[in-house]
């Protein structure tokens, strides 16, 4: 009679144990992701490598941007600091200008150089002034005077006493620049010929005349000044 002992008759009861797939097991990854692979889905190491190839891209835009904007603020911060030293010259010299005085620059154009031809119609302007007192003892304007000028300039032209080739008929500026001249002292070696008591008007200038006419063309010339012909 055969007998069993105790630790082999426990063994025959005993099943054997399946072996476990350990979670990270090659076997487990391959029987998860095969019955699927005919949808695309991908395994998990390319998904990664995707990923981190999106983030290098993200990163290489954000360094472009960045150099960018660097570089405009190079160019703002520039461009500040030029008008910051142009605003500032600016400013010292409207301070000098207030503060100082400069003579302003004598100028004659080539057609001016003719000092006979400036000469001759600054004449013709003092006549018109002095016509329009003696015959009206009144100031003559602007208007009269060119007209006056430009009518003698004819006269003269038929009497062949002014030739228009050489001397030309000035025009309306040039009769009016003169007729300011009529009362500058720089155009005349003494006391000018006429006096401007307002914009556009003209009369005799009290000075080279006798006490009781000065006396009669201050009162006129002061009547005048104040809109009072």
């Amino acid at each position: 009679m055969i007998t069993w002992s105790k630790k082999k008759r426990n063994a025959l009861k005993t099943k054997p144990k399946k072996k476990s797939l350990r979670k990270n097991s090659p076997v487990l990854f391959l029987r998860l992701v095969a019955p699927f692979s005919f949808l695309g889905v991908t395994s998990l190491g390319e998904d990664e490598e995707k990923g981190t190839l999106e983030v290098n891209e993200q990163l290489s835009q954000l360094r472009r941007e960045h150099r960018e904007i660097k570089k405009t603020l190079q160019e703002v911060q520039k461009t500040t600091a030029f008008y910051q030293t142009t605003f500032g010259m600016a400013d010292q010299i409207l301070t000098a200008v207030k503060k100082g005085h400069a003579k302003s620059p004598s100028f004659a154009p080539e057609f001016l150089q003719d000092k006979q031809y400036v000469q001759t119609v600054r004449n013709l302007c003092v006549q018109a002034i002095y016509s329009k007192w003696n015959s009206e003892r009144k100031p003559a304007s602007l208007l009269y005077i060119y007209y006056y000028v430009t009518r003698r300039i004819q006269e003269m032209i038929n009497e062949h006493k002014w030739d228009p080739k050489t001397w030309h008929v000035p025009g309306r500026k040039t009769v009016d620049r003169r007729t300011n001249e009529t009362a500058d002292e720089r155009a005349w070696p003494k006391e000018p010929p006429c006096l401007c008591i307002r914009a556009g008007t003209y009369c005799p200038n009290p000075a080279l005349f006798d006490s009781e006419t000065k006396e009669k063309i201050l009162m006129i010339a002061d009547r005048w000044s104040n809109n009072k012909p």
